[in-house]
């Protein structure tokens, strides 16, 4: 390094016009020895250009390595907004919602052009499908710096439809505060159409479920009620009165099975018209339902006929008053004075503790024959009988 000082310092020399003849070399040495201020100042000022040039060198080395950083970081940025403008809805707006910026695929979607967009309030795209409070919890969640990503939203499109998109809002911040937001949004609308669908086709599904139960319990109505009395017909009868034989049967429980018939029914109908008497059997069925207990068995055999089956009934006595309830009740409905003489109900009454050969067929067949011999007798009367299986 001294070296190549000294051979530096004839020329330095020369410059400041210090020395005159280069080639006398004792005269440098003389000059050193007699200029040891200038002479250090003169390596001093060497040394600090040499390390300025290497500092030179090394922050243009670095500057080069930054210089690749960013142009690679700007190719990767261009790709990556290449990519966003490719799939998702942004814009930009300030804080009170005007729009500053919009990328090419807010316009694709929302039909506006740029120029249509740029200073407008995001209002514009306000579809009026969400409420107020909806508006009020996004702005008071951004306007405190935080993130809103709560939210699919309903647009306007410029030509009038709706578009959705799954929305989420950014601020952007300086000096702890909002100064504008970012809204990033991918379109959902065809997703939403098909949930849209889903849930037209879930509620169609539902109302098609309860229109067939209605139609389920219209068709079980008349297969199991009359239709005139509203009371159980034959068919649900006789399917209960085995269920309530089977039980009898296994319990040793006594039954009392009750055959009811109308005195002089058909007199009314010839006499007056159908209409009356579909209003009598009308109100015996009432009066079947407001006299009986909730777990005895009744319904409508056919025709003018009623059967009556109470289970666990040990009392006689018990079984009497509910018919003499019944014929005090039916001698109630009003009729003409011609008509009412004649008319009442014929009750006969089995009553028995079934074992495993009893059926309901033999049971009925045998309370039809007591009720026979009760309109042979006086009519509008009872007969029980104690019957042992």
């Amino acid at each position: 390094m001294l070296k190549f000082i000294l051979l530096l310092l004839p020329f330095l020399l020369n410059a400041n016009h210090l020395i005159y003849d280069k080639s006398e070399e004792h005269n440098l040495v003389e000059w050193i020895n007699t200029n040891p201020l200038l002479f250090d100042y003169i390596i001093i000022t060497v040394v600090l250009i040499i390390l300025l040039l290497i500092y030179t060198q090394y922050i243009n080395k670095q500057l080069a390595q930054k210089q690749n950083i960013l142009e690679e970081t700007l190719s990767e940025l261009q790709a990556q907004k290449l990519a966003l403008d490719e799939h998702t809805i942004v814009s930009i707006t300030d804080v009170k919602g005007n729009i500053i910026y919009v990328n090419d695929k807010f316009l694709e979607i929302s039909g506006f052009s740029r120029e249509e967009l740029i200073g407008q309030n995001h209002k514009i795209l306000n579809s009026g499908q969400h409420d107020s409070l909806f508006w009020k919890n996004m702005y008071e969640t951004v306007s405190k710096g935080k993130v809103w990503k709560n939210g699919n939203i309903c647009n306007l499109k410029k030509d009038g439809n709706f578009y959705w998109v799954d929305t989420s809002i950014v601020p952007i911040m300086k000096n702890s505060k909002p100064i504008s937001y970012i809204a990033v949004r991918t379109d959902i609308t065809e997703s939403k159409e098909i949930e849209f669908e889903l849930e037209q086709l879930y509620e169609e599904s539902q109302t098609m479920m309860k229109e067939k139960e209605t139609l389920l319990k219209q068709v079980e109505k008349l297969a199991y009620y009359d239709a005139l009395t509203g009371i159980p017909n034959r068919l649900s009868l006789i399917k209960s009165f085995e269920k309530v034989l089977a039980s009898a049967q296994r319990n040793g429980l006594k039954l009392s099975v009750m055959f009811l018939d109308l005195d002089g029914f058909k007199l009314i109908n010839d006499t007056l018209d159908h209409d009356a008497g579909d209003r009598v059997l009308k109100e015996v069925a009432t009066i079947l339902q407001s006299t009986l207990r909730r777990d005895d068995l009744y319904g409508r055999l056919g025709g003018d006929e009623f059967i009556i089956v109470t289970s666990g009934v040990e009392d006689l006595e018990n079984i009497q008053k509910v018919c003499e309830k019944l014929l005090t009740a039916i001698n109630t409905i009003e009729l003409p004075k011609e008509l009412k003489n004649s008319f009442g109900a014929s009750i006969g009454v089995i009553r028995t503790i079934p074992n495993q050969s009893t059926t309901t067929e033999a049971l009925l067949k045998e309370a039809d024959k007591l009720m026979y011999s009760v309109k042979k007798k006086d009519k509008n009367n009872f007969l029980i009988q104690e019957i042992a299986q």
